[in-house]
């Protein structure tokens, strides 16, 4: 004979809402208060159908999976930590502002520390370093030369367009410029001024070629270079091999 429970006869039609929509027996028993075993037997009373299993499908991996909850999304343990990095990914896009600020406040407590576990994640990730850092450099550097090319990244001078050939040039020379920046710390440096003025981007050649000739050569070839290919001698070796 089943116990008849009070509380579950009061609570009937929303027990077999909720069951009938999904939610678990053990949720049923955390939110009424009353045993599974009395709400297993009250269900069958009320010619209720008890789900033992489930067929799902996981949120994460997309992967069917049986259950014995028919609320479950999750198939495993790797996917329950995969969702909880997604959410706390998602979080820290939405609230970059504060997460940075938490992160700093956290540094300055022990900035030792996280020097040390910095410097050990390096020592063992030397690959992973590697990229990383040549990442946000390539980065940092199409930005650059995308604005001072109009988009198009290629030499001013010639038009060279191989990217490992092209570099930032002072179109005024480095006279006002404090330190000496180069590479990234240069490009990081434009980037933070948002995008000045007196910068071009040219290839190696005329890039040497303009600050050893004052004028790259591409324009104007040098004055003393232009009387000496005048020579009888140097003009015959000049043909000879050009």
């Amino acid at each position: 004979m089943t116990f008849v429970n009070k509380k579950v006869q009061e609570n009937k039609n929303d027990i077999i809402k909720r069951y009938t929509n999904g939610e678990s027996i053990g949720s049923l028993e955390r939110r009424f208060g009353v045993s599974r075993t009395t709400l297993r037997e009250n269900l069958v009373r009320w010619k209720i159908k008890l789900f033992e299993t489930y067929d799902g499908i996981c949120k994460i991996c997309n992967e069917t999976f049986v259950t014995k909850y028919r609320t479950q999304v999750i198939c495993s343990k790797k996917c329950q930590k995969i969702k909880k990095y997604l959410s706390s990914r998602e979080w820290i896009v939405e609230n970059r502002e504060k997460y940075n600020r938490q992160s700093l406040e956290r540094y300055h407590k022990n900035p030792e520390k996280y020097r040390i576990s910095a410097k050990k994640w390096r020592d063992n990730n030397p690959d992973k370093r590697k990229y990383i850092a040549g990442k946000y450099i390539l980065k940092s550097k199409i930005e650059v030369f995308s604005y001072y090319s109009n988009g198009a990244i290629q030499c001013k001078c010639c038009g060279e367009k191989q990217l490992e050939f092209l570099t930032l040039d002072h179109i005024n020379g480095r006279k006002n410029e404090k330190g000496h920046l180069t590479g990234y710390q240069l490009y990081k440096n434009v980037i933070k001024q948002n995008f000045p003025r007196g910068f071009q981007v040219l290839c190696f050649n005329c890039n040497s070629g303009k600050w050893i000739y004052k004028e790259c050569p591409h324009k104007k070839r040098n004055e003393l270079i232009e009387k000496l290919l005048l020579d009888t001698e140097i003009k015959e070796i000049f043909n000879k091999y050009v």
